[in-house]
């Protein structure tokens, strides 16, 4: 079934995060790990708007869309379902990825079944701590489909990125170690410059080359 369409419909936006501490080995070596490191900045998939880079994992293929700032990709880890996703958003500039987290947070109180928060945290992504969030709902209620959704937030400047990752609760484990890749891997590049515009030239007020005309003397 595919419940990561389903959230995607009723939220338009998606949101992975970090996988928590304590629950597996690997969760603790993402948080502990420098994710900034490792690709080069030439390396790994250009965003379209190119403000990003990062690895997407083996076997995942993008799907078609008009958005540029909404990419959506879709793979499988040891034969579960995942789904991937990158959104790009405007924020107002100072704020912060708990700020962006806690929107989408409400969000999937709000409109997913069952949907129970299961680790908020952060880490360190692009070189920035970032707000991560972990939950877990039950796909159209249905106690049989228990789905995991992994949030991670980035804020550069005015832009905000939510990096999502969906996979049933039974394949969790398989896709943390797609997701430590890209959290690893993801790298921000910052937007150009806007070439400053000259001033208009100034235009020198008109002067007249008549001399003032000196009264007539009286006789």
């Amino acid at each position: 079934m595919k419940a990561s369409v389903f959230v995607f419909g009723a939220l338009s936006l998606f949101t992975p995060a970090v996988f928590a501490q304590g629950q597996d080995p690997l969760l603790d070596q993402f948080v502990q790990s420098e994710l900034n490191e490792g690709n080069g900045a030439s390396q790994g998939f250009l965003s379209p708007t190119g403000r990003f880079r990062v690895k997407i994992p083996g076997g995942f293929e993008q799907q078609e869309g008009t958005d540029p700032d909404t990419l959506i990709f879709n793979g499988q880890s040891s034969g579960y379902a995942v789904k991937l996703i990158f959104k790009r958003l405007s924020v107002t500039p100072g704020a912060s990825s708990s700020q962006l987290m806690l929107t989408t947070r409400d969000r999937f109180l709000s409109k997913l079944a069952n949907f129970t928060i299961l680790k908020q945290g952060s880490a360190k992504i692009a070189g920035r701590q970032c707000a991560t969030l972990i939950g877990r709902y039950d796909y159209q209620g249905n106690k049989g489909y228990p789905q995991i959704i992994e949030n991670a937030y980035v804020v550069d400047g005015g832009d905000g990125f939510i990096i999502h990752f969906e996979v049933q609760e039974p394949g969790y484990t398989y896709a943390a170690r797609d997701a430590l890749d890209v959290y690893k891997s993801f790298k921000m590049i910052a937007p150009p410059q806007a070439e400053p515009v000259a001033p208009p030239p100034q235009t020198p007020p008109a002067t007249s080359d008549a001399s003032p005309k000196r009264p007539a003397k009286k006789r």
